[in-house]
This record gives C-alpha cells, sequence and structure tokens, in this order.
C-alpha cells in the first residue's frame, strides 16, 4: 500500500512537472504578446489624466466657460449666413429698387 502512495504521489509529481512548466509557459508567452498592448492603454489613461487637468488648469478661458474650461454647446454659435428673414428683405429691397430703376427707362415697342 505504502509503494502504491508512493508510485501516485511521484506520478502526481512528474505530472505537475512536465505540464505545469508548459502551460506556466503558454501564460508567460500570452502576457509578452499583451505587453505592449497593456503599455499603450496606460500611456493613453495618464494622457487623459493629464490633459483634464491641462484643461482645468488652463488661464486662457473665457468667463461664460464651466469650471474645467469647456462650454455649454447651447452657448456657441456657429456664424451662418444671414437668417430667411434677412434675405427676403433684401431680395424685396432689391426688388424695389429694380423696379425704381426700370421706371426711369422707356419701355421699348
Amino acid at each position: 500500500m505504502f509503494r502504491f502512495a508512493i508510485a501516485v504521489l511521484a506520478m502526481i509529481g512528474l505530472g505537475a512537472l512536465l505540464f505545469g512548466g508548459s502551460t506556466g509557459l503558454a501564460i508567460g508567452a500570452g502576457w509578452l504578446l499583451l505587453a505592449p498592448l497593456l503599455f499603450l492603454f496606460k500611456i493613453m489613461f495618464l494622457l487623459m489624466i493629464f490633459g483634464m487637468f491641462r484643461r482645468g488648469f488652463s488661464h486662457n478661458r473665457s468667463h461664460s466657460s464651466g469650471p474645467w474650461g469647456w462650454r455649454p454647446t447651447q452657448d456657441r454659435k456657429v456664424e451662418q449666413g444671414p437668417s430667411r428673414r434677412e434675405q427676403f428683405e433684401e431680395w424685396h429691397n432689391m426688388e424695389h429698387a429694380r423696379k425704381e430703376v426700370a421706371s426711369w427707362v422707356e419701355p421699348e415697342l
């Protein structure tokens, strides 16, 4: 019985020695392949943190901006051309001017 227990323990130890090393090797190789990707994620995370602080402590903000230098989207107005009402008024004035100038000339027959 004692010899049987020693044989079982020897087989377990031999299996752990052979297959445990290969499993550890596979895990180590996987981490080695993922290391550059993890390094890039860490660098990007640090850059995001520094960017947040840069915006928070910048001195060229306007007074209407929030505490971290951002402006609400409704405060931003994109400069567009004249409104439709202004366009109509301009067209209307030009139409009156065209009729006025046309009245100065005699109609051709």
